[in-house]
């Protein structure tokens, strides 16, 4: 019973944090901030934040028992494809992405800037 809850807990947590960055529903906060959508990005980064510790603190307080040991072939398989993929995000985060817009904080920068339009740039 503790394990349908705790995945329950898991999916709920990730369909609210799915949900909340929906084109859907940005589009209607879009709407109803208007200019103040700039400061929604740091909010939803903020709740996904608090909700996530919160998730795993929960799932840190059950019984940890073992439930799949590996052996030396799996073990080295498992170790190159977490450390990998830890590489790419990391890689992807810092050099492919912009950070400060990723939290939120080019947008609240931007608050209130009016931008130009370049009319040749159209062309």
């Amino acid at each position: 019973m503790k394990y349908l809850i705790l995945s329950t807990v898991w999916a709920a947590y990730c369909f609210l944090h799915s949900f909340l960055i929906s084109i859907k529903f940005t589009n209607i906060i879009t709407r109803l901030l208007k200019n103040y959508y700039a400061f929604y990005r740091l909010f939803y980064v903020l709740i996904s934040f608090v909700l996530l510790i919160w998730v795993i603190d929960y799932s840190s307080q059950l019984d940890n028992e073992i439930i799949i040991t590996y052996g030396s072939p799996l073990s080295i398989i498992r170790y190159v494809l977490m450390y990998g993929s830890l590489l790419m995000f990391f890689w992807a985060f810092f050099f492919n992405y912009d950070s400060l817009s990723f939290f939120g904080i080019r947008q609240i920068l931007n608050f209130g800037k009016v931008q130009k339009i370049d009319p040749s740039a159209a062309i």
